[in-house]
């Protein structure tokens, strides 16, 4: 018992440093952005259990991070610059 106490408190702990994190990344990048970032949890646990625990993803999981990262890079991307036309 006296584990699931510290496990409690260390989950708790990291969920508030995540949320500080968050609120901290969306005061320097807008909101769309940052949502777009964070949908790139699924790759970065696909690669760790790929290397750290030595699963072989399937090439449908391969596959289904072509869209998510195609979509991250549009979300990302620089909204591109207006040219004003002035009359001389």
């Amino acid at each position: 018992m006296p584990a699931i106490i510290w496990l409690a408190l260390v989950g708790i702990v990291f969920i508030g440093i995540r949320v500080l994190f968050w609120l901290e990344g969306i005061h320097r990048i807008s909101v769309t952005k940052a949502n777009a970032l964070g949908c790139l949890t699924p790759f970065f646990t696909l690669i760790l259990a790929y290397f750290v625990l030595g699963q072989k993803p399937l090439i449908w999981q391969w596959l289904s991070l072509i869209p998510m990262i195609i979509g991250v890079v549009f979300l990302t991307a620089p909204e591109p610059k207006e040219e004003v036309l002035t009359l001389v």
